[in-house]
């Protein structure tokens, strides 16, 4: 299930929960600093990550 996410003053947050996520660092969306993003799944690590987002 995909899910769009709202950036916001440098802060990733899902529009469903307000919870705080993180474009994964090595994505190049990462530089990009996109206003909404689409993502399918989350990995957690150090942060929460987006993984197989687009713009």
């Amino acid at each position: 299930m995909k899910l769009v996410v709202s950036i916001w003053r440098g802060t990733q947050r899902t529009l469903k929960n307000s919870h705080e996520i993180q474009i994964n660092p090595s994505s190049i969306l990462f530089q990009e600093k996109p206003e909404w993003v689409i993502y399918y799944k989350l990995v957690l690590a150090t942060k929460e990550y987006m993984r197989n987002a687009l713009e």
